[in-house]
C-alpha cells in the first residue's frame, strides 16, 4: 500500500490529488498502527494501544478514521488488556489531555512516514505454488494417528472436505453452537453436505441449536469419496469430524474460516522435494511450527504480521508438519494449504500423493 500511494503521488501533482493521497498515507500508517497493537501483549499492548488512540484522534480532521468510538469500545470493553488513564479519557478537553493533540501532520512528517513505511514492509519474493481440490487420504503412507487437539472457535461459515468409504453411508462430526450466550438468539446453525465436493449439490442437512452443548450430527451419503461440509452459524462455534475420518480445512489468503478465536494445533503435509515451506502469519500471530521429529522449526513469538519461509531440514520431506499452539489463521503458499487433526486424517492433492509414491519408488 505505501508503495502504491508513493506511485500515486508521482502520477498526479495536483493540490487536491496529493492532499488526497496524503490522507490515505495517515490511514495506511493508521492501520499499521492498529496491526501491531493488535499482536503485542502485556505492557507492549498498553504502549501500542496508546500510540494508536493518540495517533488516531491526532488524524481526526481528517475523517480517516473516528477516535471518539476507539475509546469506548477498546478502553476495557472490547479489550480489557488495555486501560485509558483518568486523565486522558476522551470528554477532557485537549487542553488538559496528555493524550490529545490535534496538531496536523506537516508535509514533512508524512513524507517520512511514507518512507519508512516502504523500508519497513519490504515485498515478499515467495513464488505461490498451485495445487488442486482433488484431495485423496494419506493412508497410503502410513502416517500414525497423533493426539486430536481443538482446532479453535469461529463465527460465520466453516467448510470441511472429508473422505467416505464405500461401505459407510454417513458422514458424523460434532458441532458446538452458540459458544457465546449472549447470541444465542440468532437461530441455530445449519449443517450441510454437498456432493461432488466442490459442487453445490447438497444432499443432506440438519440444525445444531445454541445450546453451547456439543451436537452430534449424522448425514446421510449413497456416495463414496471426497464430500464437503458447511457450519452456518451467526453466533460462534467448534467442529469436530470424526476421530480417524479423514478431513481436513483449507486454509489461504482466500478461504479459511471467519474470526478464530483462541489457539489451534493442526498438521499439514510437505511433500518430497519441497525446498521451502513458506506462508504468511496474520495480524496476533502465535505459537510454533513443528517438524514431524517435534523440533521446532519457526517459533513466531507473537509479533506483527509477517511472510515466513523454512528451510526444509534433510528428512523432512514426505512428512507431516504441525503448527503448534498458534493463533488466527496461517497462509501456506508451497505446500498443500489443508490442515488436520491428526497426520493421520490429512487429505492431500491426488497429483501430490501419486508423485509421493514415485518418488519412494511404489
Amino acid at each position: 500500500m505505501y508503495r502504491s500511494l508513493d506511485a500515486a503521488r508521482r502520477a498526479d501533482r495536483s493540490p487536491e490529488v496529493q492532499a488526497r493521497i496524503d490522507d490515505l498515507i495517515l490511514w495506511t500508517h493508521y492501520v499499521e498502527r492498529y496491526r501491531h497493537y493488535q499482536a503485542r501483549s502485556g505492557a507492549l499492548r498498553q504502549s501500542a494501544f496508546e500510540d494508536l488512540i493518540r495517533f488516531a484522534y491526532r488524524i481526526g480532521k481528517t475523517h480517516m478514521v473516528a477516535a471518539r468510538p476507539m475509546y469506548y469500545y477498546y478502553n476495557g470493553g472490547m479489550d480489557p488488556q488495555v486501560k485509558i488513564s483518568d486523565a486522558a479519557e476522551f470528554h477532557i478537553e485537549e487542553e488538559k489531555n496528555p493524550w490529545k493533540d490535534s496538531q496536523p501532520f506537516s508535509r514533512q512528517e508524512i513524507d517520512k512516514l511514507l518512507s519508512d513505511g516502504i523500508a519497513s514492509h519490504p515485498t515478499s519474493d515467495i513464488e505461490p505454488v498451485d495445487f488442486s481440490e482433488d484431495l485423496v487420504p494419506v493412508t497410503p503412507l502410513g502416517f500414525k494417528k497423533a493426539v486430536r487437539n481443538r482446532m479453535w472457535i469461529s463465527r460465520g461459515v466453516r467448510t470441511l472436505y472429508t473422505w467416505v468409504e464405500k461401505d459407510r453411508n454417513s458422514v458424523k462430526i460434532r458441532v458446538r453452537a452458540g459458544c457465546l450466550p449472549q447470541y444465542r438468539d440468532r437461530g441455530p446453525a445449519k449443517v450441510r453436505l454437498f456432493y461432488p465436493a466442490h459442487s453445490q449439490t447438497m444432499i443432506d442437512n440438519a440444525l445444531a441449536q445454541q445450546t453451547g452443548e456439543w451436537t452430534d450430527v449424522t448425514l446421510a451419503t449413497e456416495h463414496a469419496g471426497l464430500h464437503r461440509i458447511e457450519v452456518h452459524d451467526r453466533n460462534y462455534n467448534e467442529v469436530e469430524p470424526e476421530p480417524g475420518t479423514p478431513s481436513v480445512e483449507k486454509w489461504t489468503q482466500k478461504i479459511r474460516p471467519d474470526d478464530p478465536t483462541g489457539s489451534f494445533w493442526g498438521y499439514f503435509f510437505v511433500p518430497t522435494g519441497t525446498d521451502i515451506v513458506a506462508g504468511y502469519a496474520p495480524d496476533g500471530y502465535t505459537g510454533r511450527i513443528l517438524g514431524s521429529d517435534g523440533k521446532v522449526l519457526l517459533d513466531f513469538n507473537s509479533g506483527p504480521p509477517r511472510y515466513f519461509k523454512i528451510k526444509v531440514p534433510n528428512g523432512q520431506g514426505g512428512r507431516a508438519w504441525k503448527f503448534d499452539g498458534c493463533g488466527s489463521t496461517p497462509f501456506l503458499l508451497t505446500v498443500p494449504p489443508y490442515i488436520a487433526r491428526s497426520p493421520d486424517e490429512l487429505l492431500v492433492p491426488r497429483e501430490v500423493l501419486a508423485k509421493e509414491h514415485q518418488r519412494r519408488g511404489k
